[in-house]
């Protein structure tokens, strides 16, 4: 039989893996190669289909999906699976919404991330008042899916005895950045988080001919958290004799990414007990503080949570019962 340790993975790649006709020529081989994860080793592959005789992934060994993946990773044994170690399929492309992808055995896997998740709204600027004069803050803009907003501008005011100098209301955000500062408010510079374009959880299918064993394993295809909105910044000005300023809103955080999906097929299971599906959306983004309350100055809210994945398991039996893509 020939064997195919991780530590020579690259070779593996090289010569069948990366090569569009590689499918063919592992399909032409009388036994497939097999996948060998061993102590201590922590390897990378792209996201596409391998044929291999028997897979196995030590206790303290690691396989990674490579980050920017914009299909499914799918593992193919003629024979057993053990997994007693890590599969970590994360990074995922949020722009590919829908992503299917066929099995050696003409079956389609498919998956559709919602990405619905939004942004948090930008936080308001403060408004600024003196006797019976007053001027509204500016408005945080709202997120989006693929921002959080950024914080409005406090207002500024200044007064000279009874004559108005500097007058000036706070400005609204109107996408991620902050709005620009007034010519007497505070320092504008709460920022919305910006998503990562690679957010989302992998996906992941691994067949097994004959036992796939996941005593102690952990398959990772989680979404990733959103980054959190930026604190503004700025003094904190409360009793100008002749006016005031009103504090600047934080940055709105970033949606979380949707987790992914996981895929496993086997003839017999042993270790499901043990074994870890990590599928969750990751949580939204923190607001960003506001350095100065003054004159009702706010935090930037959190960002949405991602949409959870699926985990679905299947006797070869039942697989079988899938129709064949034509």
């Amino acid at each position: 039989m020939q064997k195919l340790i991780v530590a020579s993975i690259a070779c593996l790649i090289a010569s069948i893996s990366w090569n569009p006709a590689s499918a063919e020529e592992i399909e032409s081989l009388a036994t497939p190669p097999d996948l060998i994860v061993g102590p201590g080793e922590s390897r990378r592959l792209p996201a596409r289909t391998y044929r291999f005789g028997n897979i196995s992934i030590d206790r303290e060994g690691e396989l990674v999906l490579i980050d920017g993946s914009s299909r499914w990773l799918i593992l193919w044994a003629e024979g057993d699976v053990e997994i007693a170690g890590k599969i970590t399929a994360r990074n995922f492309r949020a722009a590919a919404q829908e992503v299917r992808d066929m099995t050696p055995d003409g079956r389609e896997l498919f998956h559709s991330f919602e990405n619905r998740a939004i942004g948090g709204t930008g936080g308001a600027g403060g408004s600024a008042r003196h006797n019976s004069s007053g001027l509204p803050g500016g408005l945080g803009a709202p997120g989006t899916v693929e921002w959080g907003g950024g914080g409005g501008s406090g207002a500024g005011l200044y007064m000279m005895g009874a004559a108005t100098r500097l007058t000036e209301p706070g400005r609204t955000a109107t996408d991620w950045r902050a709005a620009p500062a007034t010519t007497w408010g505070t320092t504008s510079d709460g920022d919305g988080a910006r998503s990562d374009s690679r957010r989302n959880g992998g996906l992941v299918a691994i067949r097994a001919g004959g036992t796939m064993n996941l005593t102690g394993a952990t398959i990772d295809a989680r979404g990733n958290k959103g980054a959190d909105g930026k604190r503004s910044s700025g003094d904190c000005p409360s009793g100008f004799p002749y006016g005031n300023r009103g504090g600047s809103g934080g940055g709105g955080g970033a949606p979380g990414g949707d987790g992914g999906q996981v895929v496993l097929i086997a003839s017999k299971f042993e270790g499901l007990n043990s074994f870890r599906a990590l599928v969750e959306g990751g949580a939204g983004g923190s607001g960003g503080q506001t350095a100065c309350t003054f004159g009702g100055a706010t935090a930037g809210s959190p960002g949405d949570a991602g949409t959870a994945g699926y985990i679905d398991r299947y006797s070869l039996s039942d697989w079988e019962l899938v129709p064949v893509s034509d």
